[in-house]
């Protein structure tokens, strides 16, 4: 049977699209990626994936007009469109990518919506809100990580929306606490992008005003991650005297994030909104304990004080507070780590979440 051929249209440099591309031509899909951005390396290549477009001069800004400015990359899709000649036609991203698949008419269509495709965008005015009700609307299927997106689609138009998580491999994320450098200091970590939103500040606050209460005890805070906050975290750091504490380890590849998430004792996400958290379900899965805010995503995944804690984003209080007892009491951790495992076991296996999208693709093939 000749292979199914899909087509991409979402970042090519995204880890998500990058993870969804090889899950999907490992299980026999041929597929081609159409991002607006260049790749920065040419990692399909090792997967017999093909970039259909290169174009480098557009990223993917959250204002209208560079969004609408997208639009002008029709004619060049339905080039490609032509000849490549996909069975479907996947946009991950309701608004910029979901709009170029609209408008492009090709069938079947799926549109996956991502966070603040649906969280933000609409919000902004009654013509973005229009937008994205023609895209998912255009769409013979539509998906969302998680059930707190199904309801912000639902807010908008009703529509079946197929629930398929941005699951985690639990071949690679697993406990290998044995391989932690230094059992004898209390590690608590971040993996987010350094932007405001993900409240890394009060984190680095919070570690300050526990090792302040707490002279006596090794403890030690891995900041993983980019962005345009990086200066003033690092600004806080040192005024609060935190230089020899706290490390700030950029971007990793995501091939090495299971050993740095293995170094913790603690994951600690205060995201102000969330649509779901993969690296709060990737450290779950680690036996990790996780302290998240209560963004709606987040709330999804964490069962509080069964499965991870649950605070308050900007309360420093209940942050220290949630530390402390994690800090204190090993055999809780233990607990919560054993039951995170097994609720990612459950709801968040890659393999079955690969095969929950390979289902929807064989249902629009034969509508």
């Amino acid at each position: 049977m000749t292979a199914r051929k899909l087509i991409l249209l979402a970042d090519i440099n995204s880890e998500h699209t990058q993870k969804w591309a090889i899950g999907l031509s490992n299980s026999g899909y041929k597929i081609g990626i159409f991002s607006f951005s260049a790749p920065k390396t040419n990692w399909f290549k090792n997967y017999s994936i093909e970039c259909l477009h290169k174009h480098s001069n557009v990223t993917n800004s959250n204002k209208l007009l560079a969004k609408l400015a997208y639009i002008t990359f029709l004619p060049k899709l339905k080039t490609i469109i032509k000849e490549f000649k996909p069975d479907i036609l996947h946009a991950h991203y309701a608004s910029s990518y979901g709009l170029l698949g609209a408008l492009s008419g090709f069938h079947p269509y799926i549109i996956s919506v991502w966070g603040t495709d649906i969280m933000k965008f609409p919000h902004k005015n009654l013509f973005t809100r229009q937008i994205i009700k023609f895209n998912l609307r255009s769409a013979n299927a539509v998906c969302a990580t998680s059930h707190t997106l199904e309801k912000h689609i639902h807010q908008l138009i009703n529509k079946k929306v197929e629930v398929i998580p941005f699951g985690v491999d639990l071949s690679e994320f697993v406990n290998k606490k044995s391989s932690k450098k230094d059992t004898s200091v209390f590690t608590i970590g971040c993996v987010k992008s350094l932007e405001k939103n993900y409240n890394i500040n009060t984190l680095i606050v919070s570690f300050s005003q526990l090792k302040i209460k707490y002279p006596d005890k090794k403890l030690k805070l891995i900041i993983v991650g980019e962005g345009s906050e990086r200066a003033a975290l690092e600004r806080s750091v040192f005024e609060l005297n935190l230089n020899e504490h706290v490390v700030f380890e950029g971007k990793l590849p995501h091939h090495l994030v299971a050993d740095k998430i293995n170094e913790l004792d603690v994951l600690v996400n205060l995201s102000e909104y969330e649509s779901f958290g993969v690296s709060v379900i990737e450290a779950m899965a680690c036996h990790v304990p996780v302290i998240v805010s209560e963004a709606e995503g987040l709330k999804e995944v964490v069962d509080d004080q069964k499965n991870g804690s649950i605070v308050t984003y900007n309360n420093i209080g209940q942050v220290v507070g949630a530390l402390e007892r994690l800090m204190l009491n090993e055999n809780l951790r233990n607990t919560i780590g054993i039951n995170a495992a097994e609720r990612v076991r459950k709801n968040y296996n890659w393999f079955n979440n690969l095969n929950q999208m390979k289902r929807v693709y064989s249902k629009v093939l034969y509508l």
